[in-house]
């Protein structure tokens, strides 16, 4: 999953986000 935490954010779950954050 390469997209912006922002849009990505607002549609799967936190722990979708902290995972793009990571990467």
């Amino acid at each position: 999953m390469q997209v912006s935490a922002g849009k990505v954010g607002k549609l799967n779950t936190d722990d979708d986000i902290i995972e793009d954050n990571f990467k």
